[in-house]
């Protein structure tokens, strides 16, 4: 049994029931079953004896998303269980426990005990992607569901999940990025000239055996990355490692979210390696529906990235932008079926060209109306923006990095 309180724990514990603990640091910091993860594991069953109000009700929620095997005691007609036992309730205490560990078995749930969430309570916990007017349309990624993006090859996937990760650390809704295709370092230098753009007071000019080169300052490096760090999460294996390791991949993104709070999970070009087995439609549309399961379980978002399949391809090779859909999704219609979102990417690279980029909603469950999204290109920031999505966008580790240079100049020390 966990309490919010050492009192609460101490008021179970002289009911009778002696196998209780209390939370350290108060029902606002969780950090407590990062220290104790692997001792965590072994015990099969938790029981939140959550304080009465909406404050103990959110930490229960926290710790059942974070742990296996998590029962809620809550509304139990008293403020907690101290004041419980000073009414002279102990025995009260002891039944609200024996009706916890005797309640509904696993894989079965009363409906009536599942907690009803308003639609504010489902948007203001969603996920910004940044592109402005792609997020009110779709009223942002929402906890629980899974997203297909598509695109041709170089026509920007890569680009565009890189923005929303950046995007996505400023607003400290933590990432977890498995990439096929690109590596660590490959997925750092983009990111950071993303998050840089074409500010040279953060840049300087080196010389190599090519010429010069333009890369970030040391200085704004280190700047960066204390900003992001604990927030930003790769998975080092190569794809086909990952293959034969399916249930060790998905162990790691369960441990990515339920120890270091991650709310959105990335997998970039494992469902074109999946293709290529024999078994192509039954391991594609088993992995996604695995996704999906997972996304549910798990309380986060979680993004496939594939191309279109050959028929697409060959369709698409001399079509004007914006014709890509559904069904050219590499793989069985289920993997469409399965997702709650589609997005697509399409380049103009005509000369006469209406905008760089187009982004098209191809299925959302709320709308369920196809909607393109007109995007420009900027090569300096490597970003896509419009009227409403910016060029140039300033990230909390600027702050940081320029209050140091101004430190240092007021110390007359040379930075």
């Amino acid at each position: 049994v966990i309490t919010e309180g050492q009192f609460d724990a101490m008021s179970i514990y002289q009911a009778g029931y002696e196998n209780v603990v209390s939370v350290p640091a108060g029902a606002n910091n969780l950090n407590w079953i990062n220290y104790c993860w692997e001792w965590l594991q072994d015990i099969k069953e938790f029981i939140v004896f959550a304080d009465n109000d909406s404050v103990g009700l959110e930490m229960a929620k926290k710790i059942k998303r974070k742990l296996n095997n998590v029962k809620i005691i809550f509304d139990y007609g008293y403020q907690d269980p101290n004041h419980l036992l000073f009414a002279g309730k102990e025995q009260t205490i002891l039944d609200l426990i024996d009706k916890a560990i005797n309640s509904t078995p696993d894989g079965m749930q009363d409906l009536a005990q599942v907690e009803y969430k308003s639609y504010t309570d489902i948007v203001d916990n969603g996920i910004e992607t940044g592109f402005k007017d792609y997020d009110a349309y779709v009223e942002d990624w929402k906890l629980q569901e899974i997203t297909i993006l598509t695109g041709r090859n170089n026509e920007g996937k890569s680009t565009m999940i890189s923005q929303i990760i950046a995007h996505c650390l400023e607003q400290n809704t933590k990432v977890f990025l498995y990439s096929g295709e690109m590596s660590e370092n490959k997925i750092q230098n983009w990111l950071y000239r993303q998050m840089i753009g074409n500010n040279q007071k953060y840049l300087q000019t080196v010389d190599t055996k090519y010429g010069k080169k333009v890369e970030p300052r040391p200085d704004t490096i280190k700047a960066i990355k204390n900003w992001h760090r604990g927030k930003l999460f790769l998975y080092d294996r190569k794809e086909r490692e990952v293959l034969n390791k399916i249930d060790h991949f998905f162990m790691i993104m369960e441990l990515a979210v339920k120890r270091f709070d991650v709310k959105l999970v990335i997998i970039d070009n494992l469902m074109d390696i999946l293709e290529e087995e024999e078994t192509i439609n039954h391991d594609q549309s088993n992995f996604v529906q695995r996704c999906k399961e997972f996304a549910i379980d798990h309380f986060c978002h979680l993004v496939l990235i594939t191309h279109p399949n050959k028929t697409g391809m060959e369709e698409l090779q001399n079509a004007e932008f914006g014709n890509l859909q559904k069904g050219h999704i590499s793989g069985t219609s289920n993997i469409s079926n399965k997702a709650d979102n589609i997005i697509a990417i399409e380049r103009d690279w005509g000369d006469d060209k209406i905008a760089d980029a187009f982004i098209t909603s191809l299925k959302d469950r709320e709308k369920g109306q196809r909607r393109i999204f007109k995007y420009d290109f900027d090569r300096q920031s490597l970003r896509y923006y419009n009227d409403l999505t910016p060029k140039n966008y300033k990230y909390g580790w600027q702050d940081k990095v320029d209050n140091k240079r101004i430190l240092d100049y007021n110390k007359n020390e040379p930075f």
